[in-house]
């Protein structure tokens, strides 16, 4: 599964994904991604 549809998954939306994305400055993992759509709950 590609991190933007798992991302969606777990309830971020686009510009969160894009936010994300941008700050790393490279695509997140799914660990990375459970914890931002934890704090962003």
């Amino acid at each position: 599964m590609k991190a933007r549809e798992f991302a969606l998954k777990l309830g971020l939306t686009e510009e969160e994904y894009g936010k994300i994305e941008k700050g790393l400055g490279r695509e997140p993992n799914e660990n990375e991604l459970g914890m931002f759509s934890v704090m962003w709950s």
